[in-house]
């Protein structure tokens, strides 16, 4: 990590340290903050040889990496035209699925649980009504658990 004095900027050498100040700040190898970084103060996400490209919702972003940092850590990177933000996933991926998706894209979350709720309920009730019913309740379940995560 260097400071430009004539910016007062901080720059970062690469995505690791990045991932190392997430951690820090956060107390525990869990949640933190997000940070958000002019593109000038880091290296582009390609430049890490981890780095993979990330399915997500457009929120107005155009990529979104994700970079893994520790066993647990994963580092979520959202590119904008002028900036990237920044945040620390502590799910493994490939043991958690659901549980990364509902705390790091929690629209996506929703969708998927009103999808899911409809499928259910239109098999159980064959009607319309019932697949609509199934729908409104996963989607409803969902906007729960995706709240009650974002207050852990």
């Amino acid at each position: 990590m260097l400071t430009d004095n004539e910016n007062q900027m901080v720059r970062y050498a690469s995505w690791q340290d990045v991932a190392k100040e997430l951690i820090d700040a956060s107390g525990v190898n869990k949640e933190a903050s997000l940070l958000v970084l002019r593109k000038q103060q880091v290296p582009h996400p390609t430049d890490d040889d981890s780095a993979t490209s990330a399915l997500s919702l457009p929120l107005g972003q155009k990529q979104s990496w994700r970079i893994g940092v520790q066993e647990t850590n994963i580092l979520v990177i959202r590119e904008y035209d002028d900036r990237y933000e920044v945040s620390l996933d502590w799910v493994s991926p490939t043991m958690e699925v659901l549980e990364s998706l509902r705390r790091q894209e929690p629209a996506a979350f929703v969708v998927g649980t009103a999808a899911l709720g409809a499928a259910l309920g239109g098999s159980a009730g064959k009607s319309k009504e019932a697949m609509l019913v199934g729908g409104l309740i996963g989607g409803l379940l969902g906007v729960l658990a995706a709240e009650s995560a974002k207050n852990k």
